[in-house]
């Protein structure tokens, strides 16, 4: 009984090493796909950071152009 049971363990094994293999084989053609997706996603992160970037740039352009007030002390 346990070496029936030991068989179609490896059979198993057998059949899902097989479609694993053919799983990795096919990862190949979905690649070029993704990879085109993420950097589109990237350069829209990086356009949105740039305008954050220049928004900060001139916010703090503008607060270090003003003279800064003091008061006279007695």
């Amino acid at each position: 009984m346990l070496e029936e049971l030991q068989t179609l363990a490896l059979v198993g094994l057998l059949v899902s090493t097989y479609y694993l293999t053919i799983g990795c084989r096919k990862i190949g053609d979905s690649l070029p796909t993704e990879s085109g997706q993420i950097s589109d996603k990237v350069g829209d992160a990086t356009d949105v950071l740039d305008d954050i970037a220049n928004l900060l740039n001139e916010g703090l352009g503008a607060i270090a152009g003003t003279p800064i007030s003091q008061t006279a002390s007695s």
